[in-house]
């Protein structure tokens, strides 16, 4: 398997991936793998499942093919696939072997005392949810190099990965963990606390308990309070969200994580009743829409209170709390930007209101009001960053002015990026001409990735250069992979994620004169 583009920015040797399970979590996670050039093999006992492994992969990448995603044949990719049932054949020579088994502890744990002894000492991921690390690695020798990879969502719709250190895991461990999901395009956080369901799991849970009581004991109507979130901002609401996570595994995270599960949820699993999965949940079918929206407020303040949590007991800083709720509960800018919406004194009224004790959001410091863009200093370079991914950054008008400001204050070498799935959303309009005028005054380089609609294309052209990540396709009527809109001259270089920052430089560097040091600094923030 050969998958590199000729002059790219691309590492030459990037080990094999081995992925335990063949369900829907490995075989998304074998589609990213396979995508970004890693030698990828999947392990099962049920070869039932095994045999319709490639076919669902091919499927996959040939949609990413369809849409300009993919840079060569789906057959080039797909020779970097390897099935078999045999545990020893899959992890041989393995960098990493990542664990997407059902949320059995007995079950984990027999696989991980197996991978023990594994030749080259690969990392040992597992995709827990609802586990510590520490209590899947408990009792193994290798438990230095098991670390938590847990990968929220599945294939291009998985916003992010959350990594966690166990009791015994390793800084080099986490090191190579962070690359294999730096590599893979995602988005990831180094969550500092090692508790079942983390960060974005247990904030999820909390509001989607007290949603699921308000039906038991307000009797409102889930399409009501799912509307008064898309009023919010959100794009879906709770039992939306719920139905398509399923209400089983919804379930299964309340038990664990507060010994049970409302009981409106309870009856619906009971009636087999599971969203999305079976055609029933909360819904039959898409959310009414004719409804009238209920006030969202007063159902916020126990996913506000348990967010600050996740800062006040150092799982992860406010930034990157409100970072994974934007990226994997959609959330509006994240928990504390709505805390600014709406103000902090108004909360904790709520939060008293409802018998929650807002004590977490008052003992934290909040960050910033971003309004959809970051920005960020090194020196002289600036890194102007989209973070409406909740909209798949599709600006606001807010967020397009906060944009336009940011641009008119710079002053030194640019570089403008975005986190989520798409650089700017395939439908964002085109930026007024002053806004483009002004950048293209300025010494700027722009990271794309992601289909590239006129929007996002108006922005890129209005920059001195171009740099794409692999995974990048310019139009999206006729789209053109990256690796052709370099020969075409639409971009200036095409690069591997492991390299972005390499590419960056390079290109940067041939339109200013910057400081190394200073651009690792700004491109952290990537």
């Amino acid at each position: 398997m050969d998958v590199r583009p000729t002059d790219s920015h691309w590492p030459r040797d990037l080990e094999p991936v081995a992925i335990i399970g063949a369900g829907g979590s490995g075989l998304a996670l074998a589609e990213l793998a396979l995508h970004f050039g890693y030698p990828t093999r999947i392990v099962d006992t049920d070869k039932s499942k095994l045999k319709k492994v490639r076919d669902r992969v091919a499927g996959k990448l040939g949609d990413l093919k369809d849409k300009g995603l993919l840079h060569d044949d789906v057959d080039t990719f797909l020779d970097g696939l390897t099935t078999t049932s045999s545990l020893e054949e899959a992890v041989e020579d393995a960098g990493i072997i990542v664990e997407a088994l059902p949320e059995d502890l007995d079950l984990k744990r027999g696989a991980f005392e197996k991978l023990a002894d594994a030749d080259g000492d690969p990392v040992i991921g597992t995709d827990t949810s609802l586990f510590s690390v520490s209590e899947v690695a408990e009792g193994n020798p290798a438990a230095d190099r098991i670390v938590g990879t847990h990968f929220y969502g599945l294939g291009r719709q998985m916003p992010h990965v959350e990594i966690i250190r166990g009791d015994k895991t390793s800084e080099g461990t986490v090191d190579r963990a962070e690359e294999f999901v730096r590599g893979i395009g995602k988005d990831y956080a180094i969550v500092g606390k090692d508790e079942p369901g983390f960060v974005t799991t247990r904030v999820l849970s909390r509001l989607f308990h007290r949603c699921a009581e308000a039906t038991e004991d307000d009797d409102v109507e889930p399409a009501r309070i799912d509307a008064g979130f898309r009023e919010l901002g959100f794009p879906r609401g709770p039992f939306q969200l719920m139905d398509e996570i399923g209400l089983d595994r919804v379930e299964l995270v309340a038990e664990h994580l507060d010994g049970e599960a409302p009981d409106a949820i309870g009856e619906l699993v009971e009636e087999d009743k599971l969203g999305k999965k079976t055609g029933v949940g909360w819904y039959e079918g898409p959310p009414p829409r004719d409804v009238e929206p209920a006030d969202p407020w007063p159902y916020l303040p126990d996913f506000l209170v348990e967010a600050a949590r996740m800062v006040e007991e150092d799982f992860a800083d406010a930034q990157t709390v409100d970072r994974l709720l934007r990226l994997g509960a959609k959330c509006p800018g994240g928990p504390f930007q709505l805390v600014h919406k709406k103000g902090l004194d108004e909360i904790v009224e709520l939060a008293e209101d409802n018998d929650v004790d807002p004590s977490p959001l008052e003992s934290i410091e909040l960050p910033e009001e971003t309004n959809g863009v970051e920005v960020h200093q090194a020196g002289d370079l600036t890194l102007i960053k989209f973070v409406q991914s909740h909209r798949g950054n599709r600006l606001t008008e807010e967020a397009a002015d906060a944009f336009a400001s940011a641009v008119w204050e710079v002053d030194g070498p640019l570089v403008i990026a975005s986190e989520g799935r798409y650089f700017l959303h395939p439908d964002q309009e085109r930026f007024p001409d002053e806004t483009l005028d002004a950048l293209r005054k300025t010494e700027s380089v722009a990271l794309l990735h992601g289909p590239l609609g006129g929007g996002a294309m108006s922005v890129a052209r209005a920059c001195r250069r171009r740099v794409a990540r692999v995974d990048a396709a310019i139009g999206i009527d006729r789209p053109v992979p990256a690796t052709r809109a370099v020969q075409l001259e639409l971009v200036d270089a095409v690069a591997h994620p492991l390299w972005l920052n390499r590419a960056v430089k390079s290109v940067l560097g041939t339109v200013a004169d910057v400081s190394e040091r200073s651009l690792d600094r700004l491109l952290e923030n990537l």
